[in-house]
């Protein structure tokens, strides 16, 4: 039986925003007090609800001393985590939605990770599942600095509630969520591009993310995707260079292809050489085996259309 004790400075800061979540709260909240790395805090950001949240997460947290609730009723989820980032006390700040899970042992495979390769910021694979649990996709996650760069061309390098970030750099860098709630967590992962992070992800499933109808990304379907797309456009003006560079340092990985792959070699190589006037694109495509990499780089190209 774990022994559970008050800590004034906790290792780990949870952050998780709470609303009208009855139904998955429980589980969330348990994944969180059943982890391995037991030295954390957790702050439960709760907005005043339509349902039972409230009653079920103070029944769940009564007996520990690590989690306490924190009224956010008159905040948008934006200024809810900002306001989580300012009351943190850990070395290490989590983010953990209040309808998704985290394996037991993942804040210790993400602070393994952390100190071992020196990141600021570190996120895990995904496993997608549905309402009542259902395995229903792998979210493979790019690793290295360079293939998250990459990623943040075209979408997000990490699943929002899966990471595990330094607190000391969030403070120094002055980083904070957009007020405006649209695309909140992309725009902050650009942030911490600008501000030199040095970013990656554990290379293992570490967090469950759910699927529903009712999530922030479906409500919000239409305006989150132009919002994202003003974003990447923006982005990959800005970085076209160091993007180039990047695709080329990771093209010398690959030496081996087959057809197949000297078809999608052949196809985006002439789309880029198309869009941006130079060979760049084909000598990177010419070297690349890797099928990932080129549909990943075709989502680039079109992004810049």
């Amino acid at each position: 039986m774990q022994m559970v004790v008050e800590q004034k400075t906790p290792i780990v800061s949870v952050l998780m925003p709470t609303y009208n979540c009855e139904a998955y709260v429980d589980e969330a909240i348990q994944s969180i007090l059943n982890q391995e790395f037991q030295d954390f805090e957790l702050l439960l950001l709760h907005k005043k609800s339509n349902d039972k949240s409230l009653e079920i997460i103070e029944k769940k947290i009564k007996s520990d001393l690590r989690a306490r609730i924190i009224d956010c009723s008159e905040l948008n989820l934006s200024d809810t985590l900002n306001y989580g980032l300012t009351l943190a006390k850990g070395i290490y700040i989590a983010r953990m939605d209040a309808d998704d899970v985290s394996t037991k042992n993942r804040f210790n495979e993400q602070i393994r990770c952390l100190e071992q390769n020196s990141l600021d910021i570190c996120g895990s694979h995904v496993l997608q599942i549905n309402e009542s649990g259902k395995l229903l996709d792998a979210k493979i996650m790019p690793l290295s600095p360079e293939n998250i760069a990459i990623r943040l061309a075209y979408g997000v390098p990490f699943a929002h509630g899966s990471v595990l970030m330094r607190r000391e750099f969030i403070h120094k860098n002055d980083l904070k969520y957009d007020s405006a709630g649209i695309a909140e967590d992309y725009s902050l992962w650009i942030k911490f591009f600008y501000r030199k992070a040095k970013m990656g992800n554990a290379n293992e499933f570490l967090f469950k993310y759910r699927v529903l109808d009712s999530s922030a990304s479906v409500r919000l379907g239409k305006e989150n995707r132009l919002a994202c797309k003003k974003l990447r456009k923006e982005y990959i003006k800005v970085n076209k260079n160091v993007l180039i560079e990047y695709l080329d340092r990771i093209g010398n990985q690959y030496i081996n292809f087959n057809l197949d792959e000297k078809k999608y070699i052949l196809i985006l190589s002439i789309v880029g050489i198309e869009v941006f006037g130079y060979k760049n694109f084909y000598f990177f495509f010419k070297k690349s085996n890797a099928k990932v990499i080129a549909l990943a780089i075709s989502a680039l190209i079109l992004a810049m259309i």
